[in-house]
């Protein structure tokens, strides 16, 4: 299956995914880097999902060279399936080197391993969170029964299960089903601009928090805190930008206006693309204080764009910055912590100091040819075990 070019072998890779909506979060972003990285280095690229509308905006365009088969799904009972994924997997997954799954929790990742399992076919889990503390919190009852009638097994019988942050990986290991070399920790890449133009700066600071906004995002504490640092600097702004459950979106809402930001705070809703970027660089602090993320690549995107970050200790991806000087990093449990935090990047000088180290950083702890390189080591290594 595989070929040799230039004397490398060239590997024919599977990705399966349960959607490729770009509303979906981070996995959908994170394939596309994934799958443009494969391609450029010279591997055939599938990636395997499903819809239920065929004109929702996908990530589809964005990865030109890659292959992407589309099969309808069906919704029964909260969970997504599709019949023609299924045969497709029956058929054609033999014809692959490897198959990447991605999540945990969903017929997509199911479907494919029991194919890859008959077939004697090597898959790798990209866990992207599925087994975090938090995680396996919601819908509890249904994620306990599924690991025992089936998730145990789908994790034994992975050749490599793909995490992307130290708590992630220890969090797998102390379930004692995966034995320690089927491990592999790689952190998420951004492919960043090659340069970053100097932006314009104001007599005030803009602050950003742009993610999905879910309770475990802690939006709340980002709201009273900023109300806070509004005594000392009142002209400063707060943007947030980010889809969530209309409820929950309308609850902070009004504590907003009960803390009278009304004026001050910006609700821009979902952005994306070249709209995101220029949002993100237009700020000048990028905030996420996260209870539970298993990484956060909006992180990364800040720093890789200049913009200093201040983030929760229950954030994945501070393990990897934890160093950088262009980054605070305090514990979710105390508010107080950001608001010092606040006021103590408030000073422009340190502000710019900061934003510069934190795209030295970025660039070089967090690039996508990092995690590429990774990703097609530990794919070689399942390979060579399998001949």
């Amino acid at each position: 299956m595989s070929s040799k070019k230039h004397g490398h072998e060239h590997l024919k890779v599977l990705h399966s995914i349960s959607s490729l909506s770009i509303q979906d979060g981070g996995p959908q972003y994170i394939l596309t880097t994934v799958a443009n990285g494969l391609v450029e280095a010279g591997h055939a690229v599938t990636i395997a999902t499903m819809t239920d509308n065929p004109n929702i905006e996908t990530v589809h365009d964005r990865m030109p060279s890659a292959s992407v088969k589309m099969f309808s799904r069906f919704t029964f009972l909260g969970v997504s399936f599709s019949l023609g994924l299924s045969k497709w997997f029956g058929r054609e997954i033999s014809k692959f080197d490897v198959v990447h799954l991605h999540s945990f929790f969903t017929f997509s990742t199911l479907a494919a391993a029991y194919a890859a399992h008959r077939s004697k076919t090597p898959y790798v889990i990209w866990l992207h969170g599925s087994l975090d503390s938090w995680s396996l919190k919601q819908k509890s009852t249904k994620k306990k029964l599924f690991m025992r009638v089936v998730g145990n097994a789908l994790l034994r019988g992975a050749s490599a299960v793909h995490t992307t942050c130290n708590a992630e990986e220890e969090a797998l290991r102390s379930m004692k089903v995966v034995s320690d070399d089927c491990i592999f920790n790689i952190p998420i890449g951004i492919s960043f601009p090659k340069t970053v133009e100097k932006k314009a700066q104001n007599d005030y600071f803009t602050w950003l928090f742009l993610s999905r906004i879910h309770p475990k995002k802690n939006v709340e504490q980002t709201l009273r805190s900023f109300a806070v640092h509004l005594q000392s600097f009142p002209e400063d702004r707060l943007k947030i930008a980010g889809l969530g459950d209309e409820g929950h979106i309308a609850t902070l809402q009004e504590l907003a206006r009960a803390l009278g930001l009304e004026d001050s705070v910006d609700w821009l809703g979902w952005v994306d693309g070249e709209e995101k970027k220029q949002i993100i660089r237009d700020s000048d602090v990028f905030v996420l204080p996260s209870y539970d993320e298993n990484f956060g690549i909006a992180v990364a995107e800040a720093m890789g764009l200049a913009v200093p970050v201040i983030i929760t200790r229950q954030t994945g991806i501070s393990q990897f910055i934890n160093d950088s000087q262009g980054a605070i990093i305090y514990d979710v449990h105390d508010s107080d912590e950001l608001s010092e935090a606040m006021a103590r990047i408030r000073d422009r000088d340190l502000q710019t100091r900061m934003g510069a180290a934190a795209r030295q950083t970025a660039l070089s702890e967090l690039s996508a040819e990092r995690m590429i390189g990774r990703i097609v080591k530990m794919y070689r290594g399942i390979v060579a075990k399998k001949t």
